[in-house]
């Protein structure tokens, strides 16, 4: 994975993270409403589909009461990461931590 890929993704769990953390638990469509976004397109800013400019992300981050600092990773934290995988698992594709879809794999 390269590091945009990681980058786009690790903001967008931070993102969502920190919306589930809100004292009313903001929604993405009251999130998006607040900021001016369609839900989709918070939906996939969350989803590391969807690349969000320097000013979308503050909007984002002021909307939920957080530093963007919070939202934005340090290059250590980003070299770091290792997102979830989908895996095959008895037929069906399950999205589980990186550590569990290796161990997953060393038994296909």
């Amino acid at each position: 994975m390269d590091d945009d890929t990681a980058l786009y993704l690790l903001v967008g769990e931070r993102l969502r993270e920190a919306r589930a953390r809100t004292p009313d638990k903001v929604t993405q469509e009251g999130l998006a409403t607040a900021v001016g976004l369609e839900r989709s397109s918070v939906t996939n800013i969350e989803a590391g589909r969807q690349k969000a400019p320097l000013h979308v992300l503050y909007a984002l981050a002021r909307e939920l009461r957080v530093e963007l600092a919070t939202l934005v990773p340090t290059s250590e934290e980003l070299v770091a990461y290792k997102p979830d995988k989908e895996v095959d698992i008895g037929g069906n594709a399950r999205v589980v931590p990186a550590s569990v879809a290796a161990i997953v794999s060393r038994q296909s």
